[in-house]
């Protein structure tokens, strides 16, 4: 939740221009994303940060990092003629070496601050930047380039903030001999633009500063990692501004003289025999690339044209500039224009297939299809044609090196990713929040897995991130009460309908729910009222009133009002579920299931009636007829993930354990998100005897459930049962955390006796043996005034924790009491025995343990606690002879 409350408070600290700011600036770079995402030191960083754009840098994140890890005061990290303290100069030496040796990126932002600084310090030393590449680049590898990047990336953005010559760093690479490292110049001063939050004109100053001396193509790499980087507008303004620059003009108006005097050649001449620039196909894509870039795309696409009649060998090439994004008429038999070209080129008969594909012209598509090999790519086609759905396809490239010239501007590539996207896996797959369109194909995702939480984050930051587009907060309101977050949906909607002369009717809906919910209940009922004078019969109007008669407590005004309703309008399902919930929340669950069932007569197969009926039965304690309707439902309606969780209940309830797994096993890697499936999923796994897989599930349904005992208990009884039986030391923080949970759990159950008994035992197996003794005795004389509760646990308990204190006879004692009422139980023997030897009774000792021992001769904990027993007290051969 860390993202969706930062974007809370960028909302209330900034107005909607600087939000934008903020908002980009934090997505940018993906270390500030990973801080960003630490919840436990992002927030007390930007809650303790000013209300200044500037605290939303890499460099004072970086620098709130260093200084609270070294408990160094800022100041001495941020001046500029400062001194760094020599411990600190020395441990951003050895990560700059250790960065430098291995070739890896920072893991951190962390990390990246102190190789900002060594970078500092080593400026300071050598008072210029001079042969800086030479020492901070690797020279070696097709990916040298971008992995330098990945290294240099959020350093360079920490850099810009730090230094007072960035602008001298940044030429010293561009202006490099080696081309690769100029290059590489660029997207580093591109990431580091956009990675700090600057306004747009601050941003192109330092841009245009940069670049509009260079050479034409570092010129066009900026502008083309601004449009990798989905920064068109600004990409565009920088464009006109450098093609004003006088170098440029001269070059270009020389480029269109050879092509004048090219265009010039009479129809008799021979083209092949006509002695042309072999480069100025070249300069003119450059042109055209430039064209693209100041948002002329149809000039673009002529100007590659031109390219593509001065020099037909690169003609498929240069084509595909020209047709990918024009808009001339002409060029919709591009792609069939680019085959014909280059008949055995497979990507270009990939992208004449995608255009087929996108026309609906399936059966050309397949036939040209069935003439490529098996490929990735051609996999994702097939799926594309066979889902139906729409397939994205990239004209632009993110985060990975560019085309190699410069003046080609679109690589066709099939992006998996969003492939991904539409093939119902968001969950799994990274989000580049640069790029709006993805965050909305995951968003519109999770809404349909039901990850609603994950739909907010990406929500909220859509609307920062677009602060014209209305939808985004409107869109906002309604995931909030789909997730069941009324507060929030109420301030939401309140807002959206305050702004609107003539609220929609799907506003006010949800405006008269969020009151519901929110307890303002007149104010539904007035909204309802309000909505049914537009809309006579609208469904959720007519239920919202009967809702709010109820929730006021006019229970016969509501029901009577709901029975009308089902009556007028007997079609709609949610009718006869809201005529069900308010018999079933006044007690009246015969009556709700009567409901129900008209109302499934009524709607056949409606799989939302059946599903309710289902859960009633559940909750009536009838799992076999609730069965029969919940399999029904998830036949009609399989991807309802509520549905899907009670018939794994009903499965569970009844013992069909692999059943119920067999549902739950999906949501495996996900219950984190959701108590509910957490904590069937441990009970589950428990049922199947998977106690090691269940133990952390449990673990954390406890933590975020403590008030539910059931799951508390069962967590607890796990911990305790592993660390009693290790011969290792108990896991410490496990320990710690059900201890917490405990306590949490009888903060809302004070006098439950097991919960005390437990936290008692965790008190004993983390050496707190005379707390533990005396909650033990505490429990003993409770458990002898009422003669209920777990009497022989706390016999064990309290003889285990006198024992360990020194206290042979009462332990002894304790001990033997628990066996006296568990004669059967190992454990308790295994403690009675290990009693009987600290009590030096060794032939009392050795008969509990053979006795422990042919209990469950077959149970591996219990063969290996004997032989350890064995083992301890000097008897080897015995312990050998056991396992």
């Amino acid at each position: 939740m860390a993202i969706e409350v930062l974007l809370d408070l960028i909302k209330q600290r900034f107005p909607p221009s600087e939000r934008q700011i903020a908002a980009k600036a934090l997505q940018q770079d993906p270390l500030v994303w990973q801080f960003v995402n630490t919840e436990d030191e992002c927030l007390p960083y930007f809650e303790s940060a000013g209300t200044e754009l500037s605290a939303f840098t890499p460099a004072a994140q970086a620098v709130w990092l260093i200084s609270r890890q070294n408990e160094i005061e800022s100041e001495l990290l941020t001046q500029q003629d400062g001194t760094l303290p020599n411990a600190l100069r020395q441990i951003a030496g050895k990560a700059f070496e250790s960065t430098f040796n291995s070739g890896l990126p920072p893991a951190d932002l962390y990390t990246a601050g102190l190789l900002a600084l060594a970078l500092r310090e080593r400026r300071k030393m050598e008072t210029s930047w001079s042969g800086i590449s030479d020492e901070i680049f690797i020279k070696r590898g097709t990916a040298a380039g971008q992995k330098n990047v990945l290294i240099w990336q959020t350093v360079f953005s920490i850099l810009l903030s730090l230094l007072p010559d960035f602008i001298d760093l940044i030429l010293e690479l561009i202006q490099s001999r080696n081309e690769q490292q100029a290059k590489t110049g660029v997207q580093l001063l591109v990431h580091s633009v956009l990675s700090n939050p600057t306004t747009n004109q601050e941003k192109l100053d330092l841009l245009y500063r940069c670049v509009s001396g260079e050479p034409i193509d570092l010129q066009l790499e900026a502008l083309k990692w601004l449009q990798a980087n989905h920064r068109t507008s600004l990409g565009k303004t920088l464009t006109l501004s450098l093609l004003q620059v006088k170098s440029n003009v001269d070059t270009f108006a020389r480029i269109f003289s050879e092509w004048e005097s090219f265009q010039a050649i009479s129809g008799d001449d021979d083209l092949l025999e006509k002695s042309i620039r072999f480069t100025l196909p070249e300069d003119l894509s450059r042109f055209a690339a430039f064209s693209y870039f100041s948002g002329d795309s149809q000039k673009a696409s002529e100007t590659y044209r031109k390219a593509v009649k001065v020099l037909d060998v690169i003609k498929a090439q240069t084509l595909f500039q020209a047709v990918a994004e024009s808009t001339h008429p002409d060029d919709q038999t591009g792609w069939l224009e680019v085959v014909q070209s280059l008949p055995t080129s497979q990507k270009a008969r990939m992208a004449y297939i995608q255009t087929l594909i996108d026309e609906q012209k399936t059966d050309e598509a397949l036939r040209l299809m069935a003439e490529l090999p098996d490929s990735p790519a051609k996999s994702l086609l097939e799926a594309q044609i066979v889902s139906g759905s729409k397939l994205s396809v990239s004209t632009t490239s993110t985060r990975i090196p560019a085309p190699s010239p410069s003046y080609f501007i679109h690589s066709v590539e099939i992006n998996p990713t969003k492939v991904l996207l539409n093939s119902k896996t968001a969950q799994s797959i990274e989000i580049d929040f640069a790029d709006p369109e993805m965050i909305l194909m995951a968003r519109d995702q999770y809404i349909q897995s039901q990850l609603y939480d994950k739909a907010i984050e990406l929500t909220a930051y859509l609307e920062l991130l677009e602060p014209e587009n209305s939808v985004n907060p409107r869109k906002l309101a309604h995931l909030y009460a789909l997730a069941g977050r009324w507060a929030q949906a109420y301030a939401a909607i309140q807002k959206i309908v305050k702004d609107q002369a003539a609220p929609a009717i799907e506003d006010l809906l949800l405006f008269a729910d969020s009151s519901l919910h929110t307890d303002r209940t007149d104010m539904s009922i007035s909204i309802s009222q309000n909505i049914l004078k537009q809309d006579p019969q609208n469904p959720k109007a007519l239920i919202l009133l009967g809702e709010g008669f109820w929730q006021k407590g006019d229970v016969v005004k509501a029901i009577q009002h709901m029975e009308k309703v089902v009556e007028v309008i007997p079609e709609e399902a949610e009718t006869w579920l809201s005529l069900a919930r308010i018999w079933e929340e006044n007690g009246q669950f015969d009556r709700a299931l009567e409901v129900l069932e008209k109302g499934a007569v009524a709607i056949p197969g409606d799989p939302a009636l059946l599903r309710q009926l289902g859960i009633l039965l559940l909750d009536k304690q009838s799992p076999t007829d609730a069965l029969t309707y919940l399999k029904k439902a998830n036949s009609l309606d399989s991807e309802n993930a509520k549905g899907q969780l009670h018939l794994a209940k009903a499965h569970y309830q009844l013992g069909h354990f692999s059943e119920a797994w067999q549902i739950l096993e999906p949501f495996f890697d996900k219950y984190e998100g959701n108590p509910d499936i957490s904590k069937l999923l441990g009970f589950v796994l428990l049922g199947m005897e998977k106690s090691a897989q269940a133990k952390p599930v449990l673990l954390h349904a406890a933590s975020q459930s403590p008030e539910d005992v059931e799951v508390v208990m069962a967590a607890a009884r796990l911990v305790i049962s592993e660390a009693e039986t290790t011969f290792e030391e108990p896991n410490k923080a496990e320990l710690d955390g059900m201890k917490n949970i405990l306590a949490k759990a009888l903060d809302a159950q004070p006098d439950d006796a097991y919960l005390q008994l437990h936290l008692a035992d965790i008190e004993r197996l983390q050496g707190q043996y005379q707390i533990a003794l005396d909650r033990y005795a505490n429990l003993a004389d409770r458990m002898t005034s009422n003669k209920a509760g777990p009497t022989w646990q706390v016999q064990y308990g309290l003889g285990r924790s006198a024992l360990l204190l020194g206290n042979q006879e009462m332990g002894l004692a304790a001990l033997q009491e628990a066996a006296a009422k568990q004669p059967e139980n190992p454990i308790i023997l295994h403690g009675l025995a290990e009693a009987y030897q600290y009590a030096r009774l060794p032939e009392n000792a050795t008969d509990t343990a053979l006795t422990a021992l042919k209990l469950a001769p077959r149970d591996i904990q219990n063969i290996l606690w004997y032989a350890h027993f064995r083992s301890e007290n000097g008897q080897p051969d015995e312990a050998v002879k056991a396992l």
